[in-house]
């Protein structure tokens, strides 16, 4: 009877595992690999109609109406990993994909498009790309050895501009576009050209406005901005006016639609300052490590929050963290 109690018993926990691992194997078909990434670190962030991009190591994405997200590595699409920064250009339907290495994918449609082309450059220095900028349907690339235009549709590289002082490569911080002239900011400060020259690869047609190295430049309410790694300053005329001093390292600058965004982020103070009409200090976001910030609605931004992941901030003090179920850390030392 002992015996065959334990028959029962062994043929009973049998059927059930028949039936429980057939179930998990489905999941992953044999000879295909599951990854199990960390996406409590992103340093970039994105928003395309209802969908959050957050970039880190990897990318993942959030769909806020299917309340759902998806998540790509090399293994279904990235060429790389180490992302600096993602951005999206809706006049070609593009996501820009930058990498700490200067590698770079394009997005569109589920598809990716790599262009290697600045990272195999054969060039002495530092081949960094610091800032993404869109035009028409161009992608201006601020980078430590000068501007490189990027054609999305046709996927090359259409042509670069070298700035220089005494002699010496400008690294270039920062690109925006202000009363039909470009404005570059770089570590000799602000130089401007017309963007309707035909040759701006030759560097007697910019112009130095600002002294000084600059990080950031952007164009906000008809008013032209830059700012650097410590103050906020407003362009006027000839005038370069500080109007905010940060008492952290400011790491990144966005535009919204009614306001502008400075991330600010050290060991000692962290936090997103707000801004409004002619730059006047709104309010503050706290409680959160932001390395970057997109604004989804006036009272709604999404933080790229580096210790904790993509974070939702609504009336400027109700977080929320967002994050796909993944393991704490990429580190791993033992299985």
């Amino acid at each position: 009877m002992i015996f065959l109690k334990k028959m029962k018993t062994l043929s009973i926990l049998f059927i059930l595992t028949a039936l429980i691992f057939p179930a998990s194997a489905q999941q992953v078909p044999i000879g295909s690999w599951q990854t199990h990434f960390s996406y409590t670190s992103v340093n970039t962030i994105e928003k395309v109609g209802d969908r959050i991009f957050a970039g880190g190591n990897h990318i993942y994405v959030f769909s806020i109406g299917g309340n759902e997200f998806t998540t790509y590595s090399k293994v279904n699409g990235l060429s790389d990993v180490g992302i600096r920064q993602i951005r999206y250009d809706e006049a070609t339907g593009f996501m820009v994909i930058i990498y700490q290495n200067s590698n770079i994918d394009l997005l569109k449609d589920q598809v990716f498009y790599n262009i290697p082309d600045i990272k195999n450059l054969n060039i002495t220095g530092s081949k960094l790309i610091n800032n993404v900028f869109f035009k028409g349907k161009l992608v201006y690339l601020s980078t430590d050895f000068g501007i490189v235009v990027l054609d999305p549709i046709k996927r090359e590289i259409k042509e670069t501009y070298t700035l220089q002082a005494a002699n010496e490569i400008l690294k270039v911080k920062d690109l925006t576009l202000y009363n039909d002239n470009f404005v570059a900011a770089t570590s000799d400060g602000l130089y401007t050209a017309d963007i309707n020259n035909p040759v701006l690869q030759n560097f007697a047609n910019w112009t130095k406005s600002t002294n000084g190295g600059l990080d950031y430049v952007f164009s906000f309410d008809n008013k032209l901005y830059c700012a650097s790694t410590d103050t906020l300053f407003q362009i006027d005329g000839a005038n370069t006016i500080p109007i905010y001093a940060s008492q952290s390292e400011i790491v990144r600058c966005r535009t919204g639609a009614t306001k502008f965004y400075i991330c600010e982020s050290d060991k000692d103070q962290r936090g997103i300052r707000t801004f409004g009409t002619n730059g006047v200090l709104l309010d503050s976001i706290v409680q959160v490590n932001p390395f970057d910030v997109v604004e989804y609605s006036p009272n709604q931004v999404w933080v790229a929050d580096f210790w904790q992941g993509m974070t939702r901030v609504t009336n400027y003090n109700e977080r929320q963290l967002i994050s796909p179920n993944s393991i704490f850390d990429n580190t791993i030392y033992n299985l």
